[in-house]
This record gives C-alpha cells, sequence and structure tokens, in this order.
C-alpha cells in the first residue's frame, strides 16, 4: 500500500510532509472489512490521501495458513517525504 499514495499537489507546492497511520482489519483472505486514519499529518490534504490509499487497494495477500486467524488487524504507516 504504501507504494500508492498519491501525493496532493496542493501539498507539494506548500512542502508538506508527515507520516499518517491507517488501520485496516482484514479477513483471511486479504479482504479489507474496514479502515480508519489513526494518527494525523496535522495537514488535511495529506490526511485524505492514506485513507483514499486503503480504498483504492482493497485488498492484501491472503495469510499464511500457518497464522490461524480468521481476522486481523494491522497499523500502516503511510509516509509523505520530499526528496
Amino acid at each position: 500500500m504504501q507504494k500508492n499514495p498519491r501525493y496532493p499537489l496542493a501539498s507539494l507546492r506548500r512542502d508538506e510532509r508527515g507520516t499518517a497511520y491507517v488501520v485496516l482489519t482484514l479477513n483471511k483472505d486479504g479482504k479489507v472489512l474496514s479502515y480508519k486514519l489513526e494518527n494525523s499529518t496535522n495537514r488535511s490534504l495529506l490526511d485524505e490521501e492514506p485513507v483514499a490509499v486503503v480504498a483504492r487497494s482493497n485488498a492484501m495477500p491472503p495469510f499464511p495458513p500457518e497464522i490461524g486467524r480468521s481476522e486481523m488487524e494491522l497499523r500502516l504507516p503511510i509516509v509523505f517525504s520530499l526528496r
């Protein structure tokens, strides 16, 4: 998912940076059951993108059978940095 963020053009122009965290709940097939923004970048345009990344992705790889769980919660950082 980290490969999918789109840096908002207005944020690029303003040199805005930050890390937002998204919490996902996945089923064993990798389907996203729910998601929410947990930590803000304190930049409204940047905060919209992590949720949009999840909506665009909408699936992760299935869990390996040895995990033995039907659902899992993940906390993922979405990093916006200018290099």
